[in-house]
């Protein structure tokens, strides 16, 4: 058990409300070599990669993905009913120095980012600004489920930017990872008119 009370949920069942801990027996709540070594072994003994993936991943009981994966499927759901749930977004600096603001590999993102006001000198508080609105938006559930794969789970979450003349509502790209973090993969797909 980790620092979480936790309540088996029936299988094929969502809880009414609160928080859920996706579990695959034997896929342990880290990240690294460790989990990755815990997964491998799962798969070689026929279990799921999606589902070892989600092993560990908290979900708001409102925007959850789709349980039970598959037939047979191994994997349970915990209510979470510590109340204070710690969640984490980060995003690298990167994905704005090294990405959003280098014209060669931003496929027009920086004329887009420039025509709002935003230069490379913003990364810092760009960074932190999706962080802060990831994270909360995560903790409400207020995302959408995108598609699943061996990787993990994506989510979209929409930042809102104050611009010169107007604010902007824009897709971002996230990926659960256990226990509650979320990281940026897309810090832009697109623009909400």
């Amino acid at each position: 058990m980790s620092l979480f009370e936790k309540l088996v949920l029936p299988f094929g069942t969502k809880p009414a409300s609160g928080w859920v801990k996706w579990y695959h027996k034997g896929v342990p709540d880290v990240e690294g070599k460790e989990r990755e070594g815990a997964r491998k072994v799962a798969e070689t003994n026929r279990h799921c990669k999606i589902c070892t993936v989600l092993s560990g991943d908290y979900f708001p009981s409102i925007n959850i993905p789709k349980y039970p994966q598959h037939p047979y499927c191994d994997c349970k759901l915990f209510s979470i009913v510590k109340p204070n749930l710690q969640a984490f977004a980060k995003c690298a600096l990167q994905k704005f120095e090294g990405y959003i603001f280098k014209s060669d590999k931003s496929k027009g993102k920086t004329v887009l980012f420039e025509s709002w006001g935003y230069t490379i000198e913003d990364s810092e508080y760009l960074k932190s600004e999706f962080e802060r609105q990831a994270k909360q938006k995560y903790l409400s559930g207020e995302y959408s489920l995108q598609f699943l794969d061996e990787h993990g789970q994506r989510l979209t979450i929409v930042i809102e930017l104050k611009t010169k003349n107007k604010n902007v509502k824009i897709k971002t790209g996230w990926m659960v990872h256990p226990l509650g973090v979320i990281t940026c993969a897309t810090p832009y797909s697109g623009e909400i008119k």
